[in-house]
């Protein structure tokens, strides 16, 4: 079987899409990427063997009316572009995963007639999935509430994890606090380690993103910063602490459940549906995190929020337990048989 998987910009659409790709390869089909040139898939698939063709699809940049022109014709070429692939690759089946890069793939994949499954990661659908959900075979889920998503196409698969972030989970649990930026360094969350108290026994790490650690900042005894890590290095350091305080985008959490790590969550403001306000919902309503709201974040009140984690035992136990019911350690393969029900 001939399989296309799409999608990206960004990591948090490529990694999920590139796991199931890598479980598809193992199950003996054939895989394939399409994406944008300006996203980090063309460099993600070379790392795993995987072929990918790149159009030149760009994000609406905001002021939308000012980008509209630029960013219609960007899609033109890339719909010319990508229809000229595919209907050359001639493929069974696609897995389309959300983003800017995906959206001229699902123009072609609809008007060639060709069978595709949407994976869906956030509680709220994005713009690309959403046009895409209509002429789907199927949608995966990662959430329990996945908004706008019919019923009758709905399957709940979970969030297929990096191979090499699982490759370092400990699986021992930790005594540390993790404060993670994201992938563009959270300053209201980053900013808080440089004056955070610390506890002996009570190591802080701070994964900072790509604009690296505040001025002034230094490592010391019980205080690390780090800019990035590999996927193994972040399953090792998620797997090694008692509480995070981050963002709540999807792979986040489903790292954060996999490992049975409570959270401290502040969701990203500007976040398209306010999708991560509503993922953080879902973890502090099954009792795995605290939902914190950006404007109204303080330092001593999140301190305060973690210790409220760090001294209940009892209170983490029952978080780790809710997790493991709600992660889905086989997400790649149940993504995989949608795929292939999509060929039948």
């Amino acid at each position: 079987m001939r399989l296309l998987f799409s999608g990206g910009g960004t990591g948090g659409h490529i990694h999920p899409a590139v796991a199931v790709a890598l479980e598809c390869r193992a199950a003996g089909h054939e895989v394939f990427y399409a994406g944008s040139d300006r996203g980090q898939e063309s460099e993600i698939c070379r790392r795993e063997g995987i072929p990918c063709a790149v159009f030149p699809s760009r994000p609406l940049m905001p002021p939308a009316w000012r980008n509209a022109v630029a960013w219609g014709w960007s899609i033109l070429l890339a719909t010319r572009s990508a229809r000229s692939y595919i209907a050359e690759l001639k493929p069974d089946a696609a897995l389309v995963s959300g983003g800017y890069s995906a959206a001229p793939v699902v123009q072609v994949l609809q008007r060639l007639s060709i069978p595709y499954v949407v994976h869906e990661q956030n509680s709220v659908p994005g713009r690309t999935n959403l046009a895409a959900m209509s002429k789907a075979s199927s949608v995966a889920t990662v959430f329990n509430n996945t908004q706008q998503v019919p019923a009758s196409k709905m399957h709940r698969t979970g969030m297929p994890l990096r191979s090499e972030f699982m490759n370092g989970l400990s699986g021992e649990g930790g005594e540390s606090i993790l404060m993670m930026g994201g992938s563009q360094g959270a300053r209201v969350i980053i900013d808080m380690a440089m004056d955070w108290p610390l506890t002996p026994g009570r190591p802080l790490e701070v994964l900072c993103g790509s604009q690296g650690p505040p001025a002034g900042a230094k490592n010391e005894p019980g205080r690390r910063f780090h800019r990035s890590l590999s996927g193994e290095e972040m399953g090792r350091m998620i797997s090694g602490a008692a509480l995070a305080i981050c963002r709540s985008g999807a792979g986040t959490l489903s790292e954060l459940a996999a490992c049975g790590v409570p959270g401290i969550f502040i969701p990203l403001p500007s976040a398209m549906g306010d999708h991560q306000m509503y993922n953080a919902r879902e973890f502090a309503e099954m009792g795995a995190g605290t939902l914190m709201v950006q404007k109204d974040v303080s330092p001593s009140g999140v301190q305060a929020a973690a210790r409220e984690w760090l001294e209940d035992h009892d209170r983490r136990a029952a978080a780790k337990r809710a997790l493991a019911e709600w992660t889905v350690p086989d997400a790649a393969g149940r993504i995989r048989r949608l795929l292939e029900a999509a060929v039948r």
